[in-house]
């Protein structure tokens, strides 16, 4: 399961207020290309994404992100994935 610390989730209204501007049907997706997570902008959710109501804001995560952390590098308020402790 994914968690979002409160650093990422605001990352993500930003994003997510910015793409609506353009088109009001924008969800936010987040996926793994290698180690490198990806955000991207979607109309709709690929088959084994996870669906994830956060407030106003819809968001497809990858079956591969996993069990991780969601949350933000000191640079840029750039997002990045923490692997969850086990």
């Amino acid at each position: 399961m994914l968690e979002i610390t409160e650093d990422a989730m605001e990352v993500l209204k930003r994003a997510h207020s910015a793409a609506v501007r353009v088109n009001p049907e924008a969800k936010v997706r987040l996926d793994l290309k290698g180690d490198e997570l990806e955000t991207s902008f979607v109309d709709r959710a690929e088959q084994d994404d996870e669906v994830h109501q956060l407030e106003e804001m819809t968001l497809y995560v990858a079956r591969d992100v996993g069990d991780a952390i969601l949350d933000t590098s000191e640079e840029h308020d750039r997002l990045i994935l923490k692997r969850a402790e086990r």
